[in-house]
């Protein structure tokens, strides 16, 4: 029986939340963290600027988009904009801008935010 041989549920959520640990950094604890380079750039083939602002300041403020998604914001006649409270501890709030492109909603923007807008 595969079910015996894989183990119970709870052992393979624990080592599959093992294994994506591996690759994300420690959670920041405070304002002052340094940003590794390569979560600066985004990931794949050709590597590209992710992290178009960071404030560097008390109240910092992180904003991360890829030039063609600004393109596409700036381009774009509607706009879709939600705030997540569930992000790093450090921060108030995720802060997302999603436009409508080719009759798909594409990511835009990415703000990490000390206070709650």
């Amino acid at each position: 029986d595969v079910r015996n041989k894989i183990g119970n549920t709870d052992s393979i959520r624990r080592t599959i939340r093992r294994a994506r640990r591996k690759n994300v950094p420690e959670e920041p604890r405070s304002m002052q963290f340094v940003l590794p380079e390569k979560w600066k750039t985004t990931m794949g083939g050709e590597s590209k600027e992710f992290l178009i602002y960071d404030s560097e300041s008390e109240n910092r403020m992180l904003i991360f988009a890829t030039s063609r998604a600004l393109t596409i914001l700036s381009s774009a006649s509607l706009w879709f904009m939600d705030g997540t409270f569930k992000c790093s501890s450090v921060f108030a709030q995720l802060y997302v801008i999603r436009a409508e492109f080719e009759d798909n909603l594409l990511f835009g923007t990415g703000l990490q935010l000390n206070q709650k807008l």
